[in-house]
């Protein structure tokens, strides 16, 4: 089973994405920052990460970074999902990071199921 790893600081729209992705048949952890998102991903093994950017302590562009400059986690497929950074600057920031989509809010959450299904194509039916 896929094991997608949620960190978003708005509790409801984290247990809305937690909802349609275990409906798909993931299973989810889900952190509130950054910071959170580290001490998962220290004890727990995911599959791939989907990322707010604006976030307290650590947010969206310092967690990539620090992802991708870690050996154990750095081939993790990471999928950016926000509101916050809309400018066409900030997604192209963020691809330089390393983040593998870039899918902006309101989205369709569906949007996030198929790049997870892109990004892993063993995760389904892609």
């Amino acid at each position: 089973m896929v094991k997608a790893l949620i960190v978003e600081d708005n509790e409801t729209s984290g247990k809305l994405l937690q909802a349609i992705l275990g409906a798909e048949g993931f299973e989810t952890a889900l952190a509130a920052d950054g910071q959170e998102a580290l001490k998962i991903l220290e004890s727990q093994k995911v599959d791939c990460i989907v990322s707010d950017v604006m976030m307290p302590n650590i947010d969206g562009y310092r967690l990539i970074y620090k992802v991708r400059r870690d050996s154990r986690l750095k081939s993790i497929p990471f999928i950016m999902y926000t509101a916050a950074s809309l400018s066409r600057e900030d997604e192209e920031f963020a691809m330089r990071l390393g983040v593998n989509k870039y899918i902006r809010k309101p989205g369709n959450a569906k949007d996030i199921v198929q790049a997870i299904h892109e990004l892993l194509p063993s995760s389904g039916n892609g």
